[in-house]
């Protein structure tokens, strides 16, 4: 089955995520082992929040500028984008990932 995340990238960050639409955004690289323990998990809330928000996943080794914008330290990170400002953050590997309406992670 195919990601139903949006890759985020320096190309199209201003205009999906720079102009205050909600999203939730995945921080992650290719060698990360949590990372892709959670990529299922993470593709199965992309599909349940299709056209809600956007679901993002931000490759940190391919757009470093955009992880350092959010201070990404630990891979994988998820943080939640509300129309304005910084949302909460969730890092390392959990069996859930689902957005909740007080805009925090479980």
């Amino acid at each position: 089955m195919a990601s139903k995340a949006t890759v985020i990238n320096v190309d199209n960050y201003q205009e999906l995520i720079g102009n205050g639409t909600p999203a939730i955004l995945d921080f992650w690289a290719t060698w990360c082992p949590h990372c892709k323990r959670i990529a299922p998990s993470y593709d199965k809330v992309a599909a349940e929040y299709e056209g809600k928000l956007i679901v993002g996943k931000v490759d940190t080794d391919e757009d470093p500028a955009i992880a350092q914008k959010y201070d990404i330290e630990y891979l994988p990170t998820f943080v939640q984008c509300p129309r304005q400002g910084r949302g909460p953050r969730q890092q390392g590997c959990h069996r859930r990932i689902h957005p909740q309406p007080s805009g925090h992670l479980t």
